[in-house]
């Protein structure tokens, strides 16, 4: 189960009682404003740390064309996730992609180095054209192919 807290503002939002849900999924999705306003903090390191002790088994902050910053507790590993280049034609989307992506990682994998590359990989097959990419064996070896390409990419924070 995932929970992405997106929060435009934190007006009328009950805060404490979306805490208490961490601690009952397995993967938590935050984009960077959220992560950043609740954890007080614009360090990515120190952001991770802040959201890795709100009890959920995985942690994925998204910071768009920045790339995503990854950690789970198995590991207690902190990764930065570059985005993939790409050239963007609508970013619609691309964090629903990203998180579709990171949780087929994490399922398949158990690892969130990895899963955070699934992500990526997905939100930039979606953001190079308008709408949804039609599924293809083209397409998937396409992703299989970059995944290596990815996992060099990363850097433990």
């Amino acid at each position: 189960v995932s929970l992405e807290p997106l929060t435009i503002t934190f007006s009328g939002l009950d805060w404490d009682r979306m805490l208490s849900l961490f601690g009952k999924v397995d993967v938590v999705t935050p984009d960077w404003p959220t992560a950043t306003r609740q954890a007080g903090d614009d360090d990515p390191r120190r952001v991770i740390e802040y959201w890795s002790r709100l009890g959920s088994g995985m942690i994925a902050v998204r910071h768009g064309a920045r790339g995503s910053y990854v950690w789970s507790r198995d590991g207690d590993e902190a990764w930065h996730i570059p985005a993939v280049p790409t050239t963007v034609v609508d970013p619609t989307g691309a964090g629903n992609a990203y998180g579709g992506g990171l949780c087929v990682g994490w399922t398949a994998t158990g690892d969130a180095r990895q899963a955070g590359c699934y992500g990526a990989i997905s939100a930039a097959m979606l953001v190079r054209q308008v709408g949804l990419p039609p599924m293809s064996a083209e397409l998937q070896d396409e992703a299989k192919g970059l995944v290596e390409q990815a996992m060099a990419a990363t850097r433990r924070l």
